[in-house]
């Protein structure tokens, strides 16, 4: 079915679940709960994000646990080590997906004992998803698959626009207090006192001819109206992409653009 789809249009998103797991399932007092599955899988999937629709993103791409934090909210390491006892799976790989994270992800991972856990440097929510998005339940080799995961990495670039809380200098340019900064790491591509203008100029600095997609990630303060609008403006920004618009409902930037 999915081959013969793909002859009229690209895939932007795929769900295929197993319907003998979800008969195993049932409810109690509204709660859904599983019935015990002796079998222990492969892979597992750890990541860490923030926002309710980022973090459905991740479960749809096949992330057993979700670890709440990002940004300014460091899980800690018992909140991995609780993570990694609720996957049933002989290696986990975990994705943190920020650069100030990786260290308590490191530590929790040299301390479980009951699989073999390893952490996939992701710094971004970019490199987290193009990650997820290569997972092979049936690999054979999970060194191989480690380095698939990284791999896929390599493509993607996160790009965060977010306001500034009080007036500053960065790369030599005065920031004031309320306006809307764009970045890809440290580096900063656009200041302006007009959210959407920040959202476009970072757009145009980070446009590449080798990206295909660009996703737009719209946070919490951010409304819908806005966001489709933006997405309709980026098609001249960034011509030839395809772009579509997630409601990530994340607080502390107000939009992630992730060019794959």
């Amino acid at each position: 079915v999915l081959n013969f789809c793909q002859q009229y249009g690209e895939f932007l998103k795929v769900k295929i679940e197993n319907m003998s797991l979800q008969h195993n399932n049932t409810v109690v007092d509204g709660l859904r709960v599983s019935k015990p599955v002796n079998t222990m899988k492969e892979y597992g999937i750890v990541a860490v994000c923030s926002g309710e629709g980022i973090k459905e993103l991740f479960r749809d791409r096949g992330a057993d646990v979700i670890v709440d934090g990002g940004q300014c909210m460091n899980p800690s390491t018992e909140s991995f080590l609780e993570a990694f006892s609720q996957v049933q799976a002989k290696t986990i790989f975990v994705l943190p997906d920020n650069g100030n994270v990786i260290l308590s992800a490191r530590q929790a991972a040299e301390l479980y004992k009951d699989a073999d856990v390893r952490v996939i440097e992701s710094k971004t929510i970019g490199d987290g998803y193009a990650a997820l998005a290569m997972l092979d339940p049936n690999a054979k080799n999970a060194d191989a698959l480690e380095e698939e995961l990284k791999a896929a990495m390599e493509g993607v670039v996160t790009a965060e626009v977010s306001r500034s809380i009080r007036d500053a200098e960065l790369d030599g340019k005065p920031i004031h207090s309320g306006e809307y900064l764009g970045f890809v790491g440290k580096e900063l591509l656009a200041v302006s006192e007009d959210r959407k203008e920040a959202v476009c100029e970072t757009a145009k600095n980070l446009n590449s001819p080798d990206s295909e997609i660009l996703m737009l990630i719209r946070g919490a303060d951010a409304d819908k109206e806005e966001a489709n609008a933006l997405a309709q403006k980026l098609q001249s920004v960034c011509p030839g992409k395809e772009i579509y618009v997630v409601d990530g409902e994340q607080e502390i930037y107000d939009y992630i653009l992730i060019f794959e």
